[in-house]
Parts: C-alpha cells; sequence; structure tokens
C-alpha cells in the first residue's frame, strides 16, 4: 500500500491563542478511532498541545505535514454540525477557534501535559 492510502488527513483547531486551523495527517493504526468531534494531541511549535478535529480532509500531495501523537477521547465531545456554529462564534469574537471549543466544553476536559500545555 502506498503511503499516501494508509494515512488520512484531519484539519485541527489548537487550543491555543493563535488564530487559523492546520492539517495533520493520521497514521494507520489511528485512522479507525478519527472523527471530528474528538481531542488530539500534536506537535506545535516544538511541545504537545491539544486540538479539536473539526474536518476529516482528501488526502493532500504536501510534504512537511505532521501526524497527530494521539486521540485523548474515545467518543467525540461534540456534533459535526457544532463545527460551523463554532468558526461563526470564532469570526464573530475574532477570537480562536481552539479556545472558542476549549471555552464551549466542561473544565475536566481540558488536558494538562506536564510541558506546560
Amino acid at each position: 500500500m502506498s503511503e499516501g492510502l494508509e494515512k488520512i488527513y484531519v484539519r485541527v483547531a489548537v487550543a491555543l491563542p493563535i488564530s487559523g486551523t492546520f492539517t495533520y495527517t493520521v497514521k494507520s493504526d489511528l485512522i479507525k478511532k478519527v472523527a471530528v468531534g474528538k481531542r488530539v494531541l500534536v506537535s506545535f511549535s516544538g511541545r504537545k498541545v491539544t486540538a479539536y478535529i473539526l474536518r476529516i480532509i482528501p488526502p493532500e500531495k504536501r510534504k512537511g505535514l505532521m501526524d497527530i501523537d494521539a486521540i485523548i477521547d474515545s467518543y467525540p465531545l461534540f456534533p459535526p454540525n457544532m463545527v460551523e456554529f463554532f468558526e461563526w462564534l470564532s469570526n464573530y469574537y475574532l477570537y480562536p477557534i481552539g479556545l472558542v471549543i476549549k471555552t464551549a466544553l466542561p473544565t475536566g476536559l481540558n488536558v494538562r501535559i506536564p510541558d506546560g500545555t
């Protein structure tokens, strides 16, 4: 199987004060666990951070994309139809979408990792 077929791509929002979304690849062993609304751990600017899967997207022929490190949740924390609402809130209030989602979810769900994220 070629490398392009072994991976899928996801668009995520990191739970940091950074605007925009980012594309990551998903290794073949995690594909069955991927779903919109789940939290994942990703490497971002040299550290592990929590991100939220917003979309599963068609494979892109781009080099340099990083893999997600882990899928945190067994079940999605929000349904796919909430993504559009979160995007609207982000645009209306000029607030990063990752922080919009983090704020909308119960506080006890926030993951703290020893490196400060």
